[in-house]
């Protein structure tokens, strides 16, 4: 059974979700980005399969895990070796294919929570985009699993800088390595230590 039929027996029901959790399957790397098409991809080794959500009839609206998204696009990326005949030498080839599941009726943040129960990974990173994104405290520490690795691409707006603060508030004790593009530090080095950074 293939990595995507697995994930998708994990979705008809509470038994066979059970059966697939049991199954302890380790995947290499977890990573999560949070923005307008939001999107989580696992990596197998030489299997990737990516899931994307559309939020909004024009998919164009902010995201929230709270929010029911329009359409889920999977995606199966493969590596393999193959080898040229001329040569006899092994290279490596890729494929690539498509395709669009229905939304199950699952939020955002419910798609994101089952998914993770699924695997056993030591590697789970997580992008936010501000500015594209809609988060409370709460529904982030019960949504995610314990991150590795975060990385906030920031906004200047003052509104997104309270965003950027209950990130960083709810994964800081975990993560391993922080990472912050267009973080206007001014502001957050009066709250750092509110959320315990120093």
């Amino acid at each position: 059974m293939e990595h995507r039929e697995i994930i998708a027996s994990s979705l008809t029901s509470k038994k066979l979700l059970s059966l697939v959790q049991s199954l302890d399957l380790s995947l290499n790397n977890a990573s999560i980005k949070m923005k307008l098409l939001s999107e989580i991809s696992f990596d197998f080794g030489r299997i990737t399969v990516g899931f994307k959500w559309r939020m909004g009839k024009n998919g164009e609206e902010m995201t929230s895990l709270n929010d029911i998204p329009v359409n889920t696009n999977v995606s199966i990326h493969k590596n393999s070796p193959s080898l040229n005949r001329l040569t006899m030498e092994f290279r490596l080839t890729s494929g690539h294919i498509e395709f669009k599941w229905s939304n199950q009726r699952m939020t955002l943040g419910e798609w994101i929570h089952h998914l993770c129960s699924i695997f056993r990974c030591e590697r789970y990173d997580a992008e936010f985009h501000i500015g594209k994104i809609r988060v409370d405290i709460q529904s982030l520490r019960n949504t995610f699993p314990k991150l590795r690795e975060t990385v906030i691409y920031g906004s200047l707006e003052p509104n997104d800088q309270d965003i950027q603060s209950v990130i960083l508030r709810a994964f800081l004790p975990d993560v391993k390595y922080l990472q912050l593009h267009g973080v206007p530090l001014q502001g957050l080095m009066w709250k750092a230590s509110q959320i315990g950074m120093f």
